[in-house]
């Protein structure tokens, strides 16, 4: 037997998670939709997703482990 949510359920579960992990590490996110795309796979919103900000990291830490590299 499986249980099956709708969309704003699963709002309010994301957003009472997130507030746990946002105490849990002591930050306060200003802006939560960034935070929520952060978490979203591709295979789970294929419009609204972690993609974009996943090449955008694996970049960043290219340019600063070559800067190393480089010292």
């Amino acid at each position: 037997m499986s249980i099956t949510i709708g969309p704003e359920q699963k709002n309010k579960l994301m957003t009472s998670e997130l507030k746990k992990l946002e105490k849990k590490i002591d930050i306060n996110f200003k802006d939560k939709n960034l935070l929520v795309k952060s978490f979203t796979h591709k295979s789970y919103n294929p419009i609204f997703n972690n993609e974009k900000l996943e090449f955008l990291g694996d970049r960043v830490l290219g340019l600063i482990i070559s800067k190393k590299q480089r010292q």
